[in-house]
C-alpha cells in the first residue's frame, strides 16, 4: 500500500504542465532587490572602497551588504540621525568620509565608523544663506569636494576647511575627472575644464548639451547629447558613434574594464570603449524605461545595478551562463549541431538554435513522451501506445503497439541497440521492434503486470538499463546479443535496502544518465546515486557528510565533467565530483523557473537544455565556473548581551584583541562581505583556534557565543558557499578576563596569604618546640640538682651523725674536765647546725620533686 501511495504521489507531482504553443525566445530577467527598497524612488547608487552598495532615496540612505540593509533615516527625536529625509547624492572621499547631498538639509558629512552625521556650512559668508538643496557631489582624486546646490557650484580643496563658491546657479551640472587629474564640468551647453591654480574655467566644447558623461581612460571621455553618443579625446573634434540600427541612446552606465552598458530606445547594448563596438545586452529593460531610470551602475564584480523610481534592481551574475529560454513544454529534448528537437504536450518541435522563433511543429496536440534519434530519422512514443517514425524529410508513419485498444500503453522510453533493433518501454512491458517498426517480441519484467517504466538507456557495456517508478532499476546485460525470439530475458534488479548505503536511495527512480566517460547515475525522489560497475553497487551523492536529498528530475554532464542536476522545485545543481563542490542555481540567479520537468534535458558540446514549467532553459556550460570568494568577511559589529550590554561598532584593526570582562561572555558577532554575485547562497563559517578541524556554520551572518569561559581565543571566520571551500579567513583575538577571585592578582594574594599562614604556623611550632626543649632542660637540671642535694645530704648526714653520737656519749660522762666539755659542746653545736642545714637541703629536694615530676 505504501509503495502504491508513493507512486500515486509521484504521478501527481509529474502532472503535465501545459505551456504556450509558441517558441518565442525571451530575454533574461533582472533580480528585484526587494526588502526595504521595494517601490522606493532611487536618487543615486554608489559603491564604497570596501565594495558595499549605498543607495540614496527620497526616504533616507541605505547600505546594502547583499543580504541586509542598514537604514539611515531622518528622525527628529534622535540627534544622531540623518538630518534630511531626501538624499540626492552620496560620495566617499579618501579619508572614508561620506559626503551626502540632501533636499532640504543641505550638505552632510557622515563618519560611518563613529556613526556621526554632521551638517556642513557651505556658504561661509555671514550675509549669505546656507544652501539647503544639494543636487550633485563629486570628490576628485586630490580630495577636492565639488557640491552643486540650488545656490550655485562650490568647491573645497583638501587643504582648505572652507568651500569656495565657483559659479552662480548652473543648470544640468555634470562633474567628472579624467586620468591626468583634470576636473571637467558640463553646464549651460558648455563643457569646461577647471584650472585649480588659476581658479577659473576654460571652455572645451561649446553649444553642446551633455546629458551624461563618463571617463573611459587615457584622458578620453564619452558623452550622450540629444540621444547621440560621442567619443572625445580633447585633441580632435568629438566623434559621433552610431548605435546599431540608428538607435537613440537613453542612458549610459559607468565604464568598467573598458565596457559600459547603453540603454537605447529600441535595444540595449554592451559598448567596448576601446574597440568602439557594440554587442547585444540580453536583458529586458523595457519595464525600467517605463517606471523611470535614475542610475545605472556597474559594480566591482561587473554586475549592473539599475536604480529606478520604483525600486532597486540587479542583474544576475550568470548572464553569460543563462543564455536564454523559450516557452515550449518539453518532456524530452534532443539536440544536434543546428537544431533543437522537443517533444511534449504540444507535439514535436524542430527549433533553430540561432533563432528560437524559427521552428516547425508536427503532431500538434499529441502528447509525445519519448524520442529516439536514429540514422534514418526520429522515433517518438506517446501516452496511448502509439509509435511515430519521422524520417529525415519529416514524413510521418504511425505504428500502434496496442492494436486491440484493451489497455492504454504509455511509451516513456525508446532506444536503439547495436543491431538497429528498437527497445520500447511501456507500462505494460517492453516491446522489441525492427528497423521498419514491426513488433518482434514483448517482455515482462518480474512477472508484474504493470511496471511504470520511465526511461531506457544502453551503456558502454551494452547493458540495457530500465528505470521505474516504485520498482527500482533493472539491468539487462548484452542487450544487442539477446535472441529476440525467446520469451524471457535475464536481468538483475536493484532496489533500496534499508540501512544499506550501497543500494539505491529510493525505488522511485525518475531519471538515468550515462556520462561522457560512461558513468551511470540514477536520479530518484531522494537524491542521486552513482553506479560502480567494478563492484556492482551504488553510492549516494554526499556533500560534507550530508545526503543530497532533493527530488531529481533530470541529469546531464558537460565536457568539464560537471554534473548538472535539475530538481522538482529547487532549480538546478552543479556538482563537481573532483573537488566535491555543489552549487545551486535558482530563479534569483536568472533561471526561468525552479520547477524542472522529469527526464527533460539534453546537451550538445557546451549547450545545455533543461525543461521547466515555464519553458526550456538554455545554458552555456563553458561559461560556468565555481564562484570562489576572494576576500575575507569583515566584522561589522560585536554586541555584548546581558549585564553592562554594549556594542562595538568600529571593529577595524583586527590586530588588536577585543578585551571583555568575565560577565561579558554572552555576545554575538556580525559578519558581512561585499559580494553581490550570489549573496543568498553565501554562508558564514567559524571556529575557535586553528587546531580545530571542523567549521561551524553561523546563524545567518551572526556568530553567537553563550557563557564562553574566560581566557584568550582566536576566532577564525570565513564567507563561503560550502564549509570545505578554501576561502580567505578573518581572524579576531578575544580576551575574556576572569572574575577578580580568579585573576592572577587574586591567586598571587592567595599564595602570599597561604605562605604567611604556613610561615606563622611553622614559626609557632618552632617556638613551642624550643620552649618545650628549654622546659625539659630546666626540669632535667632541677632533677640533677635535687638528686645532688639528696646525695649530698645523705653523704653529710652520716658523718655528722657519727660525730654527734660519740660527742653526746662523752658529754654524758660526769668526770669531764671543763675545758674538754666546752670543746665537746662546741663540736656538738656545730654538728647540729650542719645537720639542720642538711635537713633543709633534703626538704628542698623533696619540694622540687613534688613540683617537677620526673620526666620520663
Amino acid at each position: 500500500m505504501f509503495k502504491r501511495a508513493l507512486v500515486f504521489s509521484f504521478l501527481l507531482n509529474l502532472a503535465h504542465l501545459f505551456a504556450q504553443e509558441n517558441t518565442q525566445s525571451n530575454p533574461l530577467k533582472f533580480n528585484d532587490i526587494k526588502l526595504i527598497l521595494e517601490d522606493q524612488w532611487i536618487s543615486n547608487i554608489t559603491q564604497d572602497k570596501n565594495g558595499f552598495i549605498w543607495v540614496a532615496t527620497q526616504d533616507g540612505l541605505y547600505k546594502y551588504n547583499g543580504k541586509n540593509f542598514k537604514t539611515y533615516r531622518y528622525n527628529p527625536l534622535e540627534k544622531s540621525s540623518l538630518p534630511g529625509g531626501w538624499v540626492r547624492d552620496i560620495k566617499q572621499d579618501q579619508d572614508d568620509i561620506f559626503w551626502i547631498g540632501t533636499y532640504g538639509a543641505g550638505l552632510v558629512k557622515f563618519d560611518e565608523k563613529k556613526g556621526v552625521f554632521e551638517k556642513v556650512q557651505i556658504n561661509t559668508n555671514n550675509t549669505g544663506l546656507n544652501p539647503l538643496v544639494v543636487y550633485r557631489i563629486f570628490v576628485s582624486s586630490s580630495s577636492a569636494v565639488w557640491v552643486a546646490t540650488d545656490d550655485g557650484l562650490y568647491r573645497k580643496s583638501k587643504s582648505s576647511p572652507d568651500f569656495v563658491k565657483i559659479k552662480e546657479s548652473f543648470t544640468s551640472i555634470k562633474i567628472l575627472e579624467i586620468e591626468n587629474g583634470t576636473e571637467l564640468i558640463s553646464s549651460n551647453h558648455t563643457l569646461f575644464k577647471y584650472s585649480n591654480k588659476a581658479e577659473r574655467f576654460e571652455p572645451m566644447l561649446h553649444h553642446t548639451a551633455i546629458d551624461e558623461i563618463e571617463s573611459i581612460g587615457n584622458n578620453k571621455i564619452i558623452y550622450k547629447s540629444d540621444g547621440k553618443l560621442y567619443h572625445y579625446d580633447f585633441i580632435n573634434d568629438p566623434e559621433k558613434i552610431d548605435l546599431p540600427n540608428d538607435d537613440a541612446a537613453l542612458f549610459i552606465s559607468n565604464v568598467k574594464d573598458h565596457k559600459c552598458i547603453i540603454i537605447g530606445s529600441s535595444g540595449n547594448y554592451f559598448f567596448n570603449t576601446k574597440t568602439k563596438k557594440f554587442q547585444p545586452y540580453n536583458y529586458n529593460l523595457d519595464k525600467f524605461k517605463k517606471i523611470g531610470i535614475s542610475k545605472l551602475l556597474i559594480d566591482k564584480q561587473n554586475l549592473l545595478w539599475v536604480g529606478t523610481h520604483k525600486g532597486l534592481f540587479k542583474e544576475s551574475a550568470l548572464k553569460k551562463v543563462f543564455t536564454g529560454h523559450f516557452s515550449t513544454h518539453a518532456r524530452r529534448i534532443f539536440v544536434d549541431a543546428t537544431d533543437i528537437y522537443i517533444v511534449g504536450d504540444q507535439g514535436f518541435f524542430k527549433v533553430s538554435k540561432t533563432n528560437h522563433s524559427n521552428y516547425k511543429q508536427f503532431l500538434k496536440r499529441t502528447r509525445i513522451t519519448s524520442i529516439c534519434k536514429t540514422e534514418n530519422g526520429f522515433w517518438l512514443g506517446d501516452m496511448t501506445g502509439n509509435i511515430f517514425f519521422i524520417d529525415n524529410d519529416f514524413n510521418i508513419n504511425k505504428i500502434e503497439l496496442n492494436q486491440d485498444k484493451s489497455e492504454t500503453l504509455k511509451v516513456f522510453g525508446i532506444v536503439e541497440d547495436l543491431n538497429g533493433f528498437l527497445w520500447v518501454s511501456t507500462w505494460q512491458g517492453i516491446y522489441v521492434l525492427d528497423k521498419k517498426g514491426n513488433i518482434i517480441n514483448t517482455y515482462q519484467l518480474d512477472e508484474v503486470k504493470e511496471i511504470k517504466i520511465m526511461e531506457l538507456i544502453i551503456d558502454q557495456q551494452d547493458n540495457l538499463w530500465v528505470i521505474t517508478v516504485g520498482e527500482g532499476v533493472y539491468k539487462i546485460p548484452n542487450i544487442s546479443k539477446i535472441d529476440k525470439n525467446k520469451k524471457h530475458i535475464n536481468f538483475k534488479k536493484y532496489v533500496h535496502i534499508k540501512d544499506n548505503l550501497n543500494s539505491l536511495n529510493s525505488d522511485v527512480v525518475i531519471d538515468i544518465h550515462k556520462s561522457q566517460n560512461g558513468m551511470i547515475s540514477i536520479g530518484s525522489d531522494f537524491g542521486l546515486n552513482f553506479y560502480d560497475k567494478e563492484k556492482d553497487l551504488f553510492y549516494p551523492l554526499e556533500i560534507n557528510g550530508d545526503f543530497f536529498d532533493k527530488k531529481v528530475m533530470a541529469i546531464e554532464t558537460d565536457e568539464n565533467n560537471l554534473w548538472w542536476i535539475s530538481t522538482i522545485n529547487n532549480g538546478i545543481y552543479v556538482y563537481n565530483n573532483e573537488n566535491k563542490t555543489l552549487f545551486n542555481l535558482k530563479e534569483e540567479d536568472g533561471l526561468i523557473s525552479n520547477a524542472c520537468l522529469y527526464t527533460s534535458s539534453a546537451i550538445y558540446k557546451d549547450e545545455l537544455y533543461f525543461g521547466t514549467d515555464e519553458g526550456v532553459q538554455v545554458i552555456n556550460t563553458s561559461k560556468f565556473t565555481y564562484p570562489n570568494i576572494t576576500k575575507a568577511p569583515s566584522i561589522s559589529k560585536i554586541t555584548i548581551q546581558g549585564k553592562n550590554a554594549t556594542t562595538f561598532q568600529d571593529v577595524v584593526n583586527l590586530k588588536k584583541p577585543i578585551k571583555l570582562h568575565h560577565h561579558q561572555n554572552n555576545f554575538k558577532i556580525n559578519l558581512e562581505i561585499a559580494d553581490y554575485r550570489f549573496p543568498e547562497k553565501i554562508a558564514y563559517y567559524y571556529k575557535l583556534g586553528e587546531a580545530t578541524i571542523f567549521w561551524t556554520k553561523a546563524e545567518g551572518n551572526t556568530i553567537f557565543f553563550n557563557n564562553l569561559n574566560y581566557g584568550e581565543y582566536k576566532l577564525l571566520a570565513k564567507a563561503a558557499y560550502q564549509a570545505n571551500d578554501n576561502a580567505p579567513i578573518t581572524t579576531l583575538t578575544l580576551k575574556i578576563s576572569p572574575p577578580w577571585y580568579k585573576s592572577i592578582l587574586a591567586y598571587t594574594l592567595l599564595f602570599i596569604g597561604l605562605a604567611v599562614a604556613l610561615f606563622s604556623f611553622f614559626q609557632l611550632r618552632y617556638k613551642q618546640k624550643l620552649a618545650s626543649n628549654k622546659l625539659k632542660a630546666i626540669k632535667e637540671l632541677d632533677l640533677i640538682k635535687s638528686n645532688l642535694f639528696t646525695n649530698i645530704s645523705h653523704e653529710l648526714r652520716t658523718p655528722l651523725t657519727l660525730i654527734s653520737g660519740p660527742v653526746e656519749n662523752q658529754l654524758s660522762k660526769n668526770n669531764l674536765k671543763t675545758e674538754v666539755k666546752e670543746d665537746l659542746n662546741l663540736i656538738k653545736q656545730n654538728a647540729d647546725r650542719l645537720l639542720n642545714l642538711v635537713n633543709q637541703l633534703t626538704d628542698l629536694s623533696l619540694i622540687d620533686a613534688v613540683n617537677f615530676p620526673e620526666i620520663g
